[in-house]
């Protein structure tokens, strides 16, 4: 397109409230001709989505996996991804994430293995006795994000000590 310009009329909709937009455009020749680009829609989203009701399948546990699951909705432009994380002690200790992109009816859910949570310092992962705690961010399609609340684990193998009997014979 030699010598064409484009007819396009602006919407700021910077200020405007959340919705859909469409985009239509004119091309223009220097002899008047003119070919019309097809509508685009627009979605404007703001608004960052929902992740509720983070929960693990059990809370205290002497076996090395837990599933997370997690609710989480988009009205606007639906779910991305959640991403769940998980670590012992503090959150720079030791961490670990895994990435979900689908879903069942609302409902995002990934298993950990207590033993795969990367010790950060000499980056081992050793299924330490004690907490672990969890939670998840959930992505939209237009980028905005939410943190949910944290939810905690108490990861225990260690057999207990076995008491020692005194049997005393009395006459």
């Amino acid at each position: 397109f030699q010598n064409a310009s484009i007819a396009h009329a602006a919407t700021n909709v910077a200020s405007g409230s959340e919705g859909t937009y469409y985009v239509d455009a004119w091309v223009y020749d220097a002899a008047g001709n003119s070919t019309y680009v097809s509508a685009k829609s627009v979605k404007y989203d703001i608004t960052a989505p929902a992740g509720n009701n983070i929960r693990l399948s059990v809370t205290q546990t002497n076996q090395s996996t837990v599933t997370v699951s997690l609710d989480a909705a988009d009205n606007f432009s639906g779910v991305k991804s959640v991403m769940f994380c998980s670590w012992y002690g503090t959150y720079s200790e030791s961490f670990s994430s895994k990435t979900v992109t689908t879903g069942s009816d609302g409902v995002y859910s990934t298993t950990f293995n207590i033993n795969e949570i990367v010790n950060s310092a000499d980056n081992k992962a050793y299924g330490y006795d004690g907490k672990y705690y969890f939670n998840a961010w959930v992505y939209d399609n237009a980028g905005n994000s939410t943190l949910t609340s944290m939810v905690n684990l108490t990861y225990d193998k260690t057999a207990p000590t076995a008491p020692t009997f005194v049997i005393k014979y009395i006459d």
